[in-house]
């Protein structure tokens, strides 16, 4: 039966070092850069190469954040509203458009009210509270 020394603290950080210069050179992760808004399909540099791939993350399905409909709406509602409230509702409060459209989405559900929430995050968060 063999013992081993322990490595020292100057030994560990080189063999991580090394191991995160593998993972760097192997491009087990990278993110793209992309040269035109998030579509359908999107374009990818990579170094001087640009090429167009699929783009599967894409929570737009039907491509409908491209449809003029939806860019003069956009407008019209950044004039009125701004682009944010600038905090987490639960800090500042929400916009009356919000709660007017929770009160619609609740009226038309038939359910006694409704919460919005911006991300899927935060609807399984606000699910699992409720539980």
């Amino acid at each position: 039966m063999s013992h081993e020394e322990p490595k020292t603290r100057a030994e560990m950080l080189t063999d991580l070092s090394e191991e995160l210069s593998d993972i760097g050179e192997s491009r087990l992760r990278s993110r793209p850069v992309l040269d035109a808004p998030h579509d359908r399909v999107v374009q990818v540099r990579k170094g001087n190469k640009r090429q167009s791939l699929i783009n599967w993350a894409s929570n737009d399905y039907l491509g409908a954040r491209q449809l003029i409909k939806q860019k003069n709406a956009a407008r019209r509602s950044i004039r009125q509203w701004g682009t944010g409230s600038g905090a987490a509702r639960l800090l500042s409060g929400g916009l009356s458009l919000h709660r007017q459209y929770e009160q619609r989405l609740a009226n038309h559900l038939q359910t006694e009210d409704a919460l919005l929430c911006t991300t899927g995050y935060q609807a399984n968060v606000a699910a699992i509270v409720a539980l």
